[in-house]
């Protein structure tokens, strides 16, 4: 053998072969993956969807404010034009007397053809009814008083729950003023009082059949 060849063969092999190199790898990028992290592609996904969720929720947020603002705009506009047309209406003034005397309060009232609800309102007088509102200082609610009461008193003088009115004066303070008491008789001023109460209550009376009259002769 040709002494090259057997000095090549009798070399020894230097340490770190490649298969060495192989195993333990490059340091420095083994330091370069551990910086980096695991890999980035769920977190970003994550980001994406919490992202696009956001803005839905503001969308959404601007819409609920548009509708506040429409729904108010319409609730003022609704109020504006109610008051307006409740101030351009024209009101019902009082006629001069009183019911009975001077004028028929149903037929006033706009209630001739509506009997029904012209009871309903003498029957509950407390109760307000939108159409009183038409009324100047609501003027049938104070003339219904007047003669609910004037029926209530006839009605109790006739039954005998309630004495007349020129007995009942008698009682009254000052009805024997500037009079002498006299044995056996009353005094010309007491008699006087007392026959001006009977003739008020008289006239009560009257105005009262007056209005009833007047009633049915309507009904009828």
């Amino acid at each position: 053998m040709p002494p090259r060849i057997a000095n090549e063969q009798a070399a020894p092999k230097p340490k770190g072969t490649a298969k060495g190199k192989k195993k333990n790898g490059n340091p420095g990028s083994r330091a370069a993956k551990a910086i980096a992290g695991p890999p980035s592609g769920p977190t970003s996904a994550a980001n994406d969807v919490t992202s696009d969720l956001q803005k839905h929720v503001e969308e959404l947020q601007a819409q609920l404010a548009e509708q506040k603002s429409l729904r108010e705009a319409a609730e003022l506009h609704a109020k504006t034009s109610n008051a307006v047309q409740v101030k351009e209406k024209t009101l019902i003034p009082k006629p001069p007397g009183s019911a009975g005397a001077g004028f028929n309060l149903q037929v006033e009232m706009g209630l001739e053809d509506n009997d029904a609800q012209y009871q309903a309102i003498l029957r509950i007088m407390l109760q307000t009814f939108p159409m009183m509102r038409d009324f100047v200082n609501d003027w049938p609610t104070a003339e219904i008083i007047k003669q609910y009461m004037r029926n209530k008193r006839k009605y109790a003088v006739g039954t005998g729950t309630l004495e007349p009115r020129n007995v009942r004066m008698k009682g009254m303070p000052g009805a024997n003023v500037g009079g002498s008491r006299k044995k056996g008789g009353t005094s010309n001023m007491a008699m006087g009082q007392s026959s001006a109460s009977g003739e008020e209550e008289n006239e009560s009376v009257e105005v009262d059949r007056g209005d009833r009259a007047g009633e049915e002769e309507h009904a009828n």
